[in-house]
């Protein structure tokens, strides 16, 4: 059984996780303001903010889902060598899980920074 004290952290760490994507969501929105000013208007110095902002936004994307990348290594690597098929299943899913949305956070952030408009 994991410890009591490690859980508790983690879930004050996903708590903090989570008041920063609400913070994430607000400057998304944002952004994509800028983008529809840059559209209309053709408006240049919109089109650097919202591409310098959505580059940032995906930077801290991708932090995130590193720490749940090496939080699922972690949880997998803790699994005593009794743990049921179940409990195997479920942790290999996750980590699985976990290496598809920082693949494709890594993808976006790169497609991101090289697109031109």
């Amino acid at each position: 059984m994991r410890n009591l004290q490690e859980t508790l952290k983690e879930l004050n760490t996903e708590d903090l996780i989570w008041i920063t994507y609400f913070f994430l969501a607000s400057f998304a929105i944002y952004s994509n303001y800028l983008e529809r000013k840059s559209i209309i208007e053709q408006n240049e110095q919109a089109r650097k903010e919202y591409k310098t902002i959505n580059i940032t936004l995906l930077s801290i994307g991708f932090f995130i889902y590193l720490y749940f990348f090496f939080l699922a290594y972690r949880h997998l690597k803790e699994l005593s060598p009794n743990a049921s098929p179940k409990e195997l299943l479920a942790g290999n899913i996750q980590f699985l899980a976990t290496v598809f949305l920082l693949t494709g956070s890594i993808l976006i952030l790169l497609s991101e920074i090289l697109k031109e408009n």
